[in-house]
């Protein structure tokens, strides 16, 4: 019988209840099997697809529940075949996933049938597994070693082996199953994970992540900020294995120089004050490379997208970045022909990239990106071109950068590809509109301008603002929105604010129906206005006096509720804002009327981004709110969310001022890091980024309407 291990898995307890007289449920069969029910209902139509050749029929009745009819000689010849089925509860990959854990975590040589009998397959399939599996060892500095009668295990340094049991964790357990560990769903969790996550799951030691979880909360009092769910669960990841390796004398080892450079480090002391605590909880002994290692996973745990005196210093100067940022977009220019060593953005982009990411790579730590199989995928040649690019600062550097950094390499070389100078066929002109203009709408600008070439946008607007004449008057084509418009005389493609596969679809669909009706081309780029003078200095005195009232009112506070709910988010806003309690209330509600509107949540970050206009707000307003206890939003399909943005201006806020306070959340897709940053809550260091958001924009703002001095 050739089929999946699931279908040949429901079968069987098909089956198992027919003998016993029982109706099957799909909820029952999902309960034994660790699955959902809907998993099961989409499973079906193979089931029966098994069952055709046997002359058997598969009965379904609402209330009743599932079970196989037939002749009983066939039932019994399906069941013979089904015995007969080899099948495991794991896909091939799961497997190989599987034997690279065992494997790094064993001290001794694992024989085949031991492994094999695990995993529910023949000696065979594991050596077929391992043979998979060399490839992917080699190119992590690690070697797979197979001996006949003895078995195999990995060599090579303590260190690989550990960034490859981290690597492991993080590939196959998304942070929401690593979330729920942390949150205490713990048996909730085990219903509902697959086979495979439950196995992946002993690697980190369940009882031991708790233990941690308490003695990192202890260590983290002392850190001049709060780490970010993501941080803090990376940390305790780090160290639960190494703990785990700690306690069979698989001790790591750390270059004299770079360990004299981490003990004058402030987080150096939090490291050794955990490490007693880890000794002293854990019964072992914990030598001073590991007290080192720790050091290193506590400085990486926090954003190095900006540097102070309380963080790490960065391991090379700004000449150097600067030096190394041409670099590559020589080589890129050299590769595609095109024109960027000139390109103002991906230079500071590049700059403001590297300097954190070589830190990262000289301290051996680990980098992540969340696009990177996106990137992988959906844009290979991207991926090759920033290969090429950086191999002139790999060599420089004696590092080879890992796939994850190169796809933010990439990342950074598509937004500056795909600008639009000019083009043969005329754009589709866009309007993005939110409900306040100044929030979620450029947000979504800035997405779509790193997404899509053929789309020119032409206003970012206030959804109030969308209406026959200005439609007109603007030569818009569609409105791409994060709330409804029912009145406005274009088409409205909704989306969410970070635009995820669906909205692409959407925008993508609404492309090839404009496309269809658009045969007019462009035949020159169009002129620059030119601004009188007089009304460009007026417009730097507005983005002056605005940017000036941002700093000024910048607030970041915490907030300690047990359960918090967006509600009480809200009126925490408005008290941060306002000391009068009529101006508390009014803000707190212009907030939930925009949130009634749409999600504002930015999906994947633990972050909300709460703004409005209402007149109310004395002046603009931008804050970050950190929430000490987890809250799910939206409360349904809703996310953990620890740091709320708040954004608030005055109801007639002039243009200049919406768009310099929408400069931010622009940031947050443009900015590597910052998003990690606001997460981390060290008020000083959101402030210093702050200044160079607005020093950025300043001079850019600049640049438009008075041009080179």
């Amino acid at each position: 019988m050739k089929t999946s291990a699931r279908t040949v898995a429901i079968i069987r307890d098909l089956l198992n209840g027919l003998d016993g007289g029982d109706t099957m449920t799909a909820g029952m069969i999902a309960e034994r099997l660790g699955v959902s029910s809907k998993t099961i209902s989409r499973e079906l139509p193979r089931v029966e697809m098994v069952l055709k050749p046997y002359g058997l029929e598969l009965l379904r009745k609402t209330g009743a529940g599932i079970r196989i009819a037939g002749n009983p000689a066939k039932i019994e010849e399906l069941r013979q075949d089904v015995m007969n089925t080899e099948t495991s509860a794991f896909t091939p990959q799961q497997r190989q996933v599987i034997l690279a854990g065992q494997l790094l975590r064993a001290a001794e040589p694992i024989k085949l049938f031991s492994l094999a009998s695990e995993l529910q397959v023949t000696d065979g399939t594991v050596s077929h597994d391992l043979d998979k599996l060399e490839a992917w060892f080699r190119q992590r500095g690690l070697l797979l070693v197979r001996r006949p009668g003895l078995g195999a295990y990995v060599k090579g340094s303590e260190r690989d082996i550990r960034r490859a049991l981290v690597e492991i964790v993080y590939a196959n357990l998304d942070e929401e199953r690593l979330l729920q560990l942390f949150h205490g769903a713990i048996s909730d969790a085990h219903e509902s994970w697959g086979a495979a996550e439950r196995y992946l799951l002993n690697l980190v030691d369940e009882q031991m992540i708790h233990d941690l979880e308490h003695l990192v909360h202890e260590m983290e009092s002392g850190l001049p900020h709060h780490l970010s769910d993501t941080a803090f669960i990376g940390l305790v990841v780090h160290l639960s294995l190494a703990i785990q390796r700690m306690q069979k004398h698989e001790d790591i080892h750390i270059d004299a120089e770079t360990l004299a450079i981490l003990r004058k480090r402030r987080e150096y002391q939090l490291a050794a004050e955990l490490a007693q605590r880890i000794a002293s909880e854990f019964a072992i002994e914990v030598p001073e490379d590991e007290i080192g290692y720790i050091a290193m996973h506590l400085m990486g745990a926090r954003s190095l997208y900006r540097k102070d005196d309380h963080q790490i210093a960065s391991v090379m100067d700004n000449f150097h970045l600067v030096r190394l940022a041409r670099s590559i977009m020589k080589c890129a220019e050299q590769e595609t022909g095109k024109k960027l060593l000139d390109n103002k953005e991906l230079f500071l982009g590049l700059v403001n990239h590297l300097g954190p990411s070589i830190s990262r790579l000289r301290m051996h730590m680990d980098i992540r990106n969340p696009l990177l199989k996106e990137m992988q995928s959906t844009y290979p040649q991207l991926m090759e071109l920033a290969r090429k690019a950086v191999k002139p600062v790999e060599q420089e550097l004696g590092e080879t950068f890992p796939e994850a950094e190169i796809a933010y390499i990439a990342m950074h070389l598509s937004a500056a590809l795909t600008e639009r100078h000019e083009a043969k066929m005329q754009p589709a002109r866009v309007i993005v509109a939110c409900q306040t203009g100044m929030g979620t709408s450029r947000m979504l600008a800035a997405g779509l301008r790193q997404t899509y070439e053929e789309i020119e946008i032409v206003d970012l607007v206030s959804a109030l603002q969308v209406n026959r004449d200005y439609a007109r008057r603007m030569e818009a084509d569609f409105v791409i929105s994060t709330v409804p418009i029912p009145w406005s005389p274009l088409p409205v493609v909704v989306t969410t604010p970070l635009l995820d596969a669906a909205d692409k679809a959407r925008i993508e669909k609404e492309l090839m129906r404009q496309a269809d009706h658009r045969t007019h081309y462009a035949t020159a780029v169009k002129e620059r206005e030119v601004i009188p003078f007089v009304e460009s200095l007026r417009r730097m005195d507005a983005y002056n006096q605005a940017i000036q009232s941002l700093l000024r009112h910048f607030f970041s506070q915490e907030i300690t509720l047990p359960t918090p709910h967006i509600e009480d988010i809200c009126r925490a806003a408005g008290r941060a804002v306002s000391e009068d309690v009529a101006a508390q209330q009014g803000i707190a509600e212009a907030l939930l009327a925009r949130e009634s509107k749409g999600e504002t949540i930015l999906r994947g970050n633990a972050m909300v981004l709460l703004h409005a206009r209402t007149d109310f707000a004395p002046g603009l307003h931008f804050g970050i709110l950190h929430l000490e206890q987890p809250m799910l939003y939206p409360e349904q399909d809703g996310e953990a969310v620890r740091t709320a943005v708040v954004m608030l201006a005055p109801q007639e806020s002039s243009c200049e001022a919406l768009e310099t306070i929408g400069t931010v959340s622009a940031a947050l897709l443009e900015r590597w890091g910052l998003i990690a940053l606001l997460n981390e809550g060290n008020q000083d260091a959101i402030y210093q980024e702050l200044e160079h958001i607005f020093r950025d924009f300043y001079q850019k703002k600049q640049q438009e309407l008075f041009g080179n001095p």
